[in-house]
């Protein structure tokens, strides 16, 4: 007898937690820069430095890097930009977890206030939020098909959704642009923006294809003194590719992205200008790729000459329901907040998704939060010649997925991929913005799966005690499969015998059996 297997992977989530900490810490302005006097905006970027899987517990450590552009005086009000960073080391609770699990960890910026505690000391209190989910995976050999002269088989069809690929990686996107003709060189960088917006990707034959637009924003001081602020921005197409062996084309993917490092370098041209910037930023992947498969494994097994006893193994298991990339359009009107300096020109709109309720409703999933951005704008007043406002919106938008059930696992990747700020007149403005919702919905199941046969001698003692022929009445919870393994005969044998035998058999049918076993022996 020869045992053909299968392989099952297997995922299961093990935990998910959502966890807060709280930076607070006072910095001083470094010599180097002019006093503070107001401070016009301010962005902060996680970054997740090492990251390391203990029992029943998590460490992570790392930094929040951030900016301040704020208006100041060295004897002439100017603008002028601060760095700062903030060192972190936290440790999480959560029950169960080994150093074999994988772990999957978003950060978010949830709120950055900064404070002037005097023109050379600023306060920096931050709220960071971790979202993580830790899943365990294993293989299980699952018995497909035996081979061996008189061995009956049934088999069962199952439908699952594998998860092949579960990782994460990193990409660099580099992009080099010019200055246009009419704008002056490039004195001093003072505020930009680098944006991944846009992102699309594609599984194909061991590899996947990634795409979207880099969005790049520079506010800057020109050489000339007469010169007043600046700007310019790009929106560039850009497309990479990672390797992936396990990936091929037809598999599902469900990639998350993430900036993480942001670089904008001013570099002189060919005739020594400060005309060209380099930009540069480093993009983390969540990679997560599916195989939908039809799989035949065993169910049960049976010999009229040996006794064959299977063994299982549950196994979990889960088969993708909907994965839908839906797009909602937000048109809103804002009434203008004159704080300082009338408003002449708007220069940028950033802002980020901040979702403070998922709920699993008829037919999809309610998503609740606000859309919350800065906008940043120049002004008629010399000594603040920029300046920025705050927009919050909020939104609700339901996410189809027609077939989901309340205990389905789904999860949403949620990004802001247009947004812009236009005037209407002299008390309004109208904020637009496209935000992109993707989600995967997967049901968990389980089943048993057929991982071991144990062989022995027939009881004939047990055998002897059944009739070689036998007229049955077929019973409500009867299969043919069943009767045949009773009676240690064969479907195919019961066929022979009851010619007007239907596919099934029904409550109430009366039938011949002979035992298979009989004419082996004889």
């Amino acid at each position: 007898m020869e045992i053909f297997e299968k392989k099952l992977r297997t995922t299961m989530v093990k935990a998910v937690k959502q966890i807060q900490i709280t930076l607070d810490e006072d910095k001083n302005v470094p010599d180097i820069k002019i006093d503070i006097e107001k401070i016009i905006l301010t962005k902060g970027n996680i970054k997740i430095q090492e990251s390391e899987v203990m029992v029943d517990r998590i460490r992570i450590n790392g930094q929040l890097e951030g900016e301040i552009l704020y208006s100041g005086s060295d004897g002439n009000t100017r603008t002028s930009v601060m760095d700062f960073q903030l060192e972190f080391e936290e440790y999480f609770h959560m029950e169960g977890v080994v150093p074999t699990d994988h772990v999957s960890m978003i950060p978010e910026l949830e709120d950055l206030n900064i404070t002037l505690i005097n023109s050379r000391k600023i306060g920096i209190r931050a709220v960071l939020n971790f979202q993580i989910s830790v899943t365990d995976g294993k293989e299980i050999e699952a018995i497909a098909r035996v081979e061996g002269d008189g061995v009956q088989m049934l088999h069962k069809t199952l439908s699952m959704t594998q998860l092949i690929v579960d990782k994460k990686d990193m990409v660099r996107l580099k992009e080099e642009v010019v200055l246009p003709a009419n704008k002056p060189n490039i004195y001093e960088p003072l505020w930009s923006y680098l944006e991944f917006k846009n992102a699309e990707s594609k599984v194909y034959d061991h590899k996947i294809g990634v795409q979207g637009e880099l969005h790049i924003f520079l506010l800057y001081l020109g050489e000339e003194e007469h010169v007043p602020l600046q700007f310019v921005e790009w929106e560039l197409p850009v497309r990479t590719e990672l390797e992936c062996y396990e990936c091929m084309e037809g598999m599902i993917g469900y990639i998350g992205f993430r900036v993480t490092s942001r670089n904008l370098e001013v570099k002189p041209d060919l005739d020594g200008e400060t005309r060209i910037l380099s930009a540069e930023i480093g993009l983390e992947l969540d990679l997560k790729v599916y195989e939908e498969e039809e799989i035949q494994i065993l169910d049960d097994v049976y010999h009229w000459k040996r006794e064959m006893i299977p063994h299982y193994e549950d196994v979990s298991f889960e088969r993708l329901v909907a994965k839908n990339a839906a797009k909602m359009r937000l048109n809103q009107r804002v009434p203008l907040k004159q704080q300082q300096g009338k408003v002449l020109q708007i220069l940028y709109m950033d802002g980020s998704c901040k979702i403070d309720e998922m709920e699993v409703v008829e037919g999809g999933v309610l998503v609740e939060g606000v859309l919350d951005g800065v906008i940043l704008y120049l002004t008629a007043d010399d000594n603040v010649p920029v300046n920025s406002m705050s927009v919050v919106i909020p939104f609700s938008y339901k996410v189809e997925a027609k077939e989901m059930k309340e205990d389905d696992h789904f999860s949403m990747h949620t990004a802001l991929d247009q947004l812009n700020a236009v005037f209407l007149d002299g008390d309004e403005m109208e904020v637009k913005a496209e935000i992109t919702f993707d989600m995967i919905v997967l049901s968990p199941g389980t089943e048993k799966a057929m991982v071991q046969i144990e062989e022995k001698d027939l009881d004939m003692d047990k055998l002897n005690e059944i009739p070689g022929i036998v007229g049955y009445i077929v019973k409500p919870e009867d299969t043919l499969w069943q009767i045949a393994k009773q009676y240690y005969t064969t479907i195919d044998s019961i066929r022979k015998l009851n010619q007007d035998l239907g596919e099934e058999v029904k409550p109430g049918d009366r039938i011949l059996i002979m035992k298979e076993i009989e004419e082996s022996l004889d």
